[in-house]
């Protein structure tokens, strides 16, 4: 038989003709663990759904600080999907289609700057966001950062003057930290902190919508908010712990620096969050915690965004430890591997423990 080096490959011989050849194909289906289950989501739907739930938070902000809150959003939201719509076009040198997500990347990402900021900043920080952080690691689903959380960062390492006017900018807020004034303030409405921050009782309003539509759960929110309510109570240094100022005080610290924006729609990123039940418990305390230390001993205004980023890089590693268990099984056997070699999580039935001659067995241990 008479052939070339690309013929020979394709009748599955080798360029000798002695040795087969076995093509590698590229995997068609992508296998996962039972019971699987047909649903009416889609990316479409759960982006355009989160962007209606921001939207009360959005108006309140417009309402508050007027036609310069309004340009920000709507120059980042249009920044954002036109950059992604030229990327795309240009790289797949076709019509790219509408997922909604860069249109809340945009969102997201005005509603953390501060209102102090030019109009111009939010649809720059947005190209930043989706060329940089989302795009140039292939789009949606690979990036490894919040792209809002990262263009905020852009931001405030780009126009730092402005941040801290911001992190100053809570003059309107009436009473202490220790006062309840202040936190009826904060949870129906003031002027100053994060954009979108300016009524807590509009982002719980749209978090409540997303949490019966089963498109967020409250593993992450809820370790968030509570580590951040349990270590700034704890470390409020008044000496009095169960006072009434110091749980007051602890609750103002929740309720400001961008928290409950952050951890209610910034955290709950699927992409940029554990898969796991506890995972995602960690993975939100461990954003409470480090949002603590960053504004104990940092910037007040920022300790939210930079602690979700620091902790965005974890998700691997909680990804690794805490896999998925296979329906019907108890619990996973971690085998460990060779040297050089990752290691493998197989179901218990598989590798199972194997006792030595020594060891007894009871009946219960038996079955």
């Amino acid at each position: 038989m008479t052939a070339n080096n690309d013929d020979a490959l394709e009748i599955g011989v080798s360029e000798s003709g002695s040795v087969p050849v076995t093509p590698i194909a590229a995997p068609v289906l992508t296998v996962s663990f039972p019971p699987h289950s047909r649903t009416v989501e889609t990316v479409q739907r759960i982006m355009l759904v989160t962007c209606a739930a921001l939207l009360p938070a959005a108006g309140f902000s417009v309402a508050l600080y007027g036609i310069s809150a309004l340009a920000s959003i709507a120059g980042a939201v249009i920044a954002a999907a036109a950059t992604e719509w030229l990327i795309v076009a240009l790289r797949d040198r076709s019509l790219p289609s509408f997922d909604g997500s860069s249109c809340l990347t945009g969102l997201l990402l005005a509603l953390s700057l501060p209102p102090s900021l030019p109009f111009w900043a939010a649809p720059l920080a947005a190209v930043f966001a989706i060329a940089v952080v989302k795009m140039a690691f292939g789009g949606l689903g690979r990036n490894f950062l919040n792209p809002a959380l990262a263009g905020r960062a852009f931001c405030a390492f780009t126009f730092p003057a402005f941040f801290m006017t911001a992190a100053a900018g809570s003059a309107r807020i009436a009473g202490g930290p220790g006062s309840s004034d202040t936190v009826v303030n904060l949870f129906v409405g003031y002027a100053g902190g994060w954009l979108g921050s300016s009524s807590v009782a509009a982002l719980l309003l749209g978090a409540g919508a997303l949490w019966i539509l089963r498109i967020i759960d409250g593993a992450v929110p809820l370790s968030f908010l509570g580590c951040t309510f349990l270590l700034s109570w704890a470390t409020s240094g008044t000496g009095q712990l169960f006072t009434a100022s110091a749980l007051l005080a602890a609750l103002t610290m929740v309720l400001t620096g961008g928290i409950p924006l952050v951890s209610l729609f910034m955290a709950t990123d699927p992409v940029t969050s554990p898969g796991t039940r506890r995972s995602r418990l960690l993975f939100g305390a461990g954003c409470g915690a480090l949002a603590v230390a960053f504004r104990k001993f940092g910037n007040a205004n920022d300790g939210a965004m930079h602690a979700v980023l620091l902790m965005n890089l974890t998700v691997p590693f909680f990804d690794r430890c805490f896999k998925q268990v296979p329906f019907g099984g108890r619990h996973r056997f971690v085998a460990r591997a060779p040297a050089g070699q990752p290691f493998e999580t197989i179901p218990e039935h598989v590798a199972r423990h194997e006792p030595d001659e020594e060891e007894s067995m009871t009946p219960a241990e038996e079955l």
